[in-house]
Parts: C-alpha cells; structure tokens; sequence
C-alpha cells in the first residue's frame, strides 16, 4: 500500500511567499484539491506541480484567477488534443507499412 505524501498549505505559503488565501480560492474554484489532516490544510504531492504552476501564473503574470482557470482547461485540451495527435499518426504508421 502507497504512503499518501502531502504538504502542509501553511508551509507551503510560507516557503513561496503567498497569502493562504489564494491557495483557499483556488480550491474553492475547484482548481485544486485540497485534503484536511487535523482540520488543517494539505495538498497530494502529486497536485504541487499544478499548485507551483498556478502561483508563477499569478505572481509572475499577475493572472486572476478566472484567467488561472481558462488557462488550466486550454492547457488540459492542448494535452488530449495533442495525446489524440499520437494516437492518429500511430495508426496511420500501421497503414503505411502496407
């Protein structure tokens, strides 16, 4: 059985210089997920890329968090799209070794 890997949001914030709060919209957006561990605040390890990505958009950027949003859903259908892309050209590969 995995171990669950988490990081405290505290620490987090701390660590990256950002409010607590935004971290707490971006969940209450549905744009991370968020799990409780003695009623405080922690994210999976495997959510943090997505978490860095998303804070380097608004601080670096000055994006909002709707803008935050629209990027997250363009940057996953580039990522189907593109997955869709792969998947096409190896069929096609077959068909042309006939």
């Amino acid at each position: 059985m995995k171990e669950s890997i988490h990081i405290s949001i505290i620490e987090f914030c701390k660590y990256n210089y950002i409010k607590k709060s935004f971290v707490q919209d971006l969940a209450d957006n549905h744009l991370i997920k968020l799990l409780y561990i003695e009623k405080q605040p922690h994210i999976h390890c495997e959510e943090l890329p997505k978490l860095e990505k998303m804070v380097r958009l608004h601080q670096d950027l000055n994006v909002n968090l709707e803008g935050i949003d629209v990027i997250q859903q363009l940057l996953q259908k580039m990522s189907q799209l593109q997955d869709e892309v792969l998947m096409l050209r190896r069929k096609l590969d077959r068909f042309d070794e006939f």
